[in-house]
């Protein structure tokens, strides 16, 4: 009959632990059980001194049976102390003591270490004086394991693949994904060290930056890997590749608001430098200009993003684009009041530079005169908007004289309403217009006085 190894050794004394101390604590509730039952006699003494007897000898066995590794640990209580052979409680956690090495729940004598026999030193060892890896393991973290790119076994029992970051896939002892070989060794691929003759792994997404691995443009870094930023599978934005400017949709990576995609990167839309050969992204309604993009003509930022001008959706004036003569009228942004709408651009209406008149703003009333927007024959300035003016304008539908300030139509023709005179193809109350007229016949006076006494 073999003898059994040590995980079946660990394996009982667990079992024989936990059996140990479910005893105890129902022999303890039958002690108090029977103080309150059995009235004091030769039977009560009987039986509580039986069960006596038999706390005294499980708690020779619970004794040992304390915390196991990485377990709490209390050293004063000598049911909680480390059960673990070569353990102690250290910081209020069982640990293996100097020396010794974590293995199956074990403390097992730790590589270099002194030993009897192999089976005081950790697996996949030979006692040789000290605990060395058997032919063909190598030493990593303590253990000893295959080698990178040898046959490796793993199942229930565990692996001899014991590297760190390392695991057995497919018989074989690879690194995990993120992890690049080096010496027996699986280092972080990102931030690891790299030069010309010593590249970063391959298929890794990678390029060496100043001397070390880094994911290259179009990719970010995920769990440690590098995956193509726009694209890549996501649940939720925090999926995503990290400082990618990304945010997920329909379980995709996407560029957030006010970032556009040049290059599978998401790159501020508004700002970014471009060149005829290395335009601004696609989409965004920006042009390049001096070398940076900016709105084209008809868009307007908002929030980092070009928006059309007039038309937009708002809130209030300060949600149309910033610095673009609009404000808020029925939730759309539309031109303010002096300027109208030319290629979907708000511009001052009377002195914009034209052409022709189709070139001035539209519906603004205006004409091209010397190369300049000016009200048309019929209509005058105020506050720089095109108005009709009273003299002039017929009314044969009756209804001409609307847009005209305190006109009516009478006649086939507009003129002031009641109490209002003409001033100016303007019509002003009366009582304004004789001020007007008194200051007028004042001034007048004046200068006559004064000129006739310069003659004296």
């Amino acid at each position: 009959m073999e003898a059994p190894d040590r995980k079946e050794i660990s394996s009982y004394k667990k079992m024989r632990c936990s059996i140990n101390i479910t005893a105890k604590q129902i022999l303890q509730e039958e002690l108090k059980m029977i103080t309150v039952i059995l009235p004091p006699s030769k039977a009560f003494y009987v039986r509580q001194y039986t069960l006596w007897l038999l706390m005294l000898f499980l708690y020779g066995n619970v004794r040992n049976c304390g915390a196991t590794l990485g377990a709490e640990c209390t050293a004063a209580n000598e049911v909680t102390v480390c059960s673990v052979d070569n353990a102690n409680c250290d910081s209020g956690k069982c640990a293996c003591a100097d020396g010794f090495t974590e293995e199956n729940d074990q403390c097992l004598k730790a590589l270099g270490q002194g030993c009897g026999n192999a089976d005081e030193c950790v697996s996949n060892t030979k006692c040789d004086t000290t605990c060395k890896c058997l032919d063909g393991f190598v030493a990593s973290a303590g253990l000893c394991s295959k080698p990178l790119g040898a046959e490796c076994t793993s199942g229930s029992e565990g692996t001899d693949c014991l590297l760190t970051n390392a695991d057995c896939v497919s018989g074989k002892c690879v690194c995990e994904d993120g992890f690049t070989g080096e010496s027996d060794q699986c280092l972080k691929v990102i931030g690891s060290g790299c030069t010309v003759s010593n590249p970063c792994p391959a298929d890794s997404n990678t390029v060496c930056v100043s001397d070390q691995c880094a994911c290259k443009e179009g990719y970010g870094e995920k769990n440690n890997v590098c995956i193509r930023i726009i694209g890549s599978d996501c649940t939720d934005s925090d999926t995503c590749p990290v400082d990618s400017n990304t945010v997920c949709v329909n379980d995709q990576c996407a560029c957030k608001e006010g970032y556009g995609e040049k290059n599978n990167v998401c790159i501020r839309i508004i700002g970014s430098g471009c060149t005829e050969l290395n335009p601004c992204p696609a989409d965004s309604n920006t042009v390049c200009v001096s070398d940076q993009c900016a709105c084209k003509e008809g868009y307007g930022e908002k929030n980092n993003v070009c928006i059309r001008i007039i038309g937009s959706d708002c809130t209030d004036s300060d949600t149309c684009p910033v610095d673009s003569n609009t404000v808020c009228v029925s939730d759309q942004c539309a031109c303010k009041e002096g300027y109208g709408e030319k290629n979907n651009v708000c511009i001052r209406i009377i002195g914009s530079d034209c052409t022709d008149s189709d070139t001035c703003p539209v519906d603004s009333s205006t004409v091209c005169v010397n190369d300049q927007c000016a009200c048309k024959e019929g209509y005058g300035e105020r506050n720089n908007v095109c108005i009709p003016t009273v003299s002039g304008t017929e009314c044969p539908d009756g209804d001409e004289c609307e847009n005209i300030d305190n006109a009516v139509c009478g006649d086939g023709t507009c003129k002031c309403s009641p109490n209002f005179v003409m001033n100016v193809d303007t019509c002003v109350p009366e009582n304004a217009a004789a001020a007007t007229g008194i200051g007028a016949m004042t001034l007048v006076l004046s200068v006559f006085a004064t000129i006739q006494v310069m003659l004296r």
